[in-house]
């Protein structure tokens, strides 16, 4: 892989050059918005078929089927987790949706990245259910090793993506396969945690969410957006065990560290409302000072005006 700056490339260079794909190939693997597999254009069904059949083993293209067709129930919440091990797309249309939320990874760096910068030497960033992990990406290429950086995802092709494309400008740029998805991440003194849209797909929630909190620093901080909703039917690869107990998930959360910005969802009789918004947690007992910067520059990245430049952001979608 060559050096190119992300923040003034096209979504789709650098996972085409790192997998030698055509570029071509990869646009048209990705549907122009969210559908399910039984709506897809035919020239998205097809690029699709043809990386499944490039990347993709047998019994891993069957899995992901038993997602898309058959009743929710009739796949166990292991089934679930596993299928995203060879999932190409965590690297393709996981890519194109990550260029499209770049402004909530540049919004985290200046917020919480650069106030740590301040007070701790090399802060230590897990990006847990990385994907793609921009995240990671754009600290290796802002900070070098200034920043430790580790990329966390059950998919290979996303981890080795990830790590590839750090080492460029961080030596020392790590990555974490999840092996067993069942067991929880053994890692400490983490400065910050990102759990992006991933407490949803844990088939072990609770036990994995509490292993997160204590990986934490003395003043760590966690950012999730835990979107499953306890009463609904998990959608495709989220876990019925991380839907059934995202309440106990969420009162775990709040029982161990402290709200720093965002809120819960209101509660409607005794169950937590679905909303996907951002939260930031912080151990109880972080530097005072770290707490106050960090809280004054996401008051501000969250302002009314911020919020609308985003807004924009979202409706002009990644550059193609």
């Amino acid at each position: 892989m060559k050096k190119r700056d992300i923040r003034k490339s096209r979504w789709f260079e650098e996972v085409a050059e790192y997998f030698d794909l055509e570029p071509g190939l990869v646009l048209s693997a990705v549907s122009p918005k969210r559908v399910s597999a039984a709506d897809e254009p035919p020239a998205v069904r097809e690029a699709r078929a043809r990386l499944r059949g490039m990347f993709m083993r047998e019994e891993s293209i069957r899995l992901l089927e038993r997602l898309d067709e058959e009743n929710p129930g009739d796949v166990s919440d292991i089934e679930r987790s596993t299928a995203w091990r060879e999932y190409i797309f965590a690297c393709i249309n996981g890519e194109k949706r990550a260029f499209e939320r770049m402004f909530f990874y540049d919004l985290i760096i200046a917020s919480v990245v650069k106030p740590m910068l301040d007070v701790k030497a090399a802060p230590l960033v897990v990006d847990y259910g990385s994907g793609s992990s921009l995240l990671t990406r754009l600290l290796a290429q802002d900070f070098g090793d200034a920043v430790r950086t580790v990329s966390v995802d059950a998919c290979r092709y996303a981890v080795e993506f990830s790590v590839a494309r750090n080492r460029l400008y961080n030596a020392s740029a790590a990555g974490l396969l999840i092996e067993d998805v069942l067991a929880p991440l053994r890692l400490r003194d983490v400065d910050l945690i990102l759990a992006y849209s991933v407490f949803e797909h844990l088939p072990n929630s609770t036990e994995q969410i509490q292993a997160l909190i204590d990986a934490l620093a003395p003043d760590g901080i966690l950012i999730e957006n835990y979107a499953g909703h306890s009463r609904e039917t998990p959608h495709k690869s989220d876990t019925f065990s991380a839907y059934e107990r995202r309440d106990i998930n969420l009162d775990l959360l709040r029982e161990r560290l402290v709200l720093l910005y965002g809120s819960l969802p209101p509660k409607r009789d005794g169950v937590y409302e679905r909303d996907s918004r951002e939260r930031y947690w912080i151990k109880t007992d972080a530097n005072r000072s770290l707490i106050e910067a960090v809280q004054r520059r996401l008051s501000r990245e969250y302002s009314v005006t911020k919020r609308l430049a985003r807004k924009v952001g979202r409706l002009v979608g990644a550059r193609v």
